[in-house]
């Protein structure tokens, strides 16, 4: 109930016991057994929408290009090995829909360096 779906299972993907164990009454241990048990179940499914506090970015819906940019941003930096929560504050603060997404990104990791 503390999480959505979507974030739920990039949390689980993504290996991102900070935010499953942020859920009341679920420890770090209990976080990284989830991970074990779940994160191959779930590597097919879909995860937009996955990223929390951004259901919108300036303003636009989920569906727009400037919510596919800023997802396509965070998923980068998860693959480059960040956390989902890491991803999502980096991009948060730089993004600028104008931008190019390489841009983005290259902000966004001048930020958690």
């Amino acid at each position: 109930g503390s999480l959505e779906p979507s974030v739920f299972a990039f949390a689980v993907v993504s290996s991102d016991i900070a935010l499953l164990s942020s859920v009341k009454g679920l420890g770090k241990k209990g976080a990284e057994r989830i991970v074990v048990e779940l994160k191959d179940k779930i590597k097919g499914t879909t995860l937009e929408n996955a990223f929390p506090g951004n259901k919108e970015i300036n303003g636009k819906g989920k569906d727009s290009p400037a919510r596919t940019k800023f997802s396509e941003a965070c998923s980068a930096l998860v693959v480059l090995g960040y956390c989902a929560g890491e991803a999502n504050r980096a991009v948060t603060s730089v993004f600028d829909d104008a931008a190019e997404i390489e841009t983005i990104i290259k902000l966004a990791l001048k930020e958690l360096i």
